[in-house]
């Protein structure tokens, strides 16, 4: 579970919250040509580094029932594959997400709170100026007892 409180939005109105279901995603990529690519990612391991920290983990995940996406498409850290063919369905996906998917975009105003299923939803936000003084306070809540995730068979 994620939490950003929004403590002074971006002033050239950049920063915005862009939000996409898992399960959209998974229903898109099972109906479509790509059902490969979700079968690739659900069964091998994806490398993830930022600095000293380090994991490998499934992009698609079963547990208790319930699916889980993990998945980033950013410069935020390094990221490394098990074979070509692994390399290829990450990109296949990426393109998807960021061409065929749809997603809420929204904006948070000063003192809003927007809580997110972090294992259900993929969050990214839209260009803002480096400069430009947004100020965000972000949470990540783990180790719950609440069973996370979405449904999809």
């Amino acid at each position: 579970m994620r939490g950003t409180r929004c403590v002074k939005p971006c002033p050239d109105g950049g920063g915005l919250n862009q939000i996409m279901s898992g399960q959209s995603i998974v229903k898109h990529l099972k109906n479509s040509d790509n059902a490969m690519v979700f079968k690739r990612l659900s069964n091998d391991l994806v490398g993830f580094a930022r600095g000293k920290q380090k994991s490998y983990r499934q992009i698609f995940e079963k547990d208790n029932g319930k699916w889980r996406i993990s998945f980033r498409l950013d410069a935020a850290g390094d990221v490394t594959f098990s074979s070509n063919d692994v390399a290829d369905a990450y990109r296949d996906l990426g393109d998807m997400i960021h061409n065929g998917i749809s997603y809420l975009e929204l904006g948070l105003r000063e003192g809003e709170i927007l809580l997110l299923d972090n294992t259900a939803f993929l969050h990214s936000r839209t260009h803002y100026t480096p400069n430009s003084q947004r100020l965000i306070n972000r949470v990540q809540i783990t180790n719950t007892n609440l069973n996370l995730g979405f449904i999809h068979e």
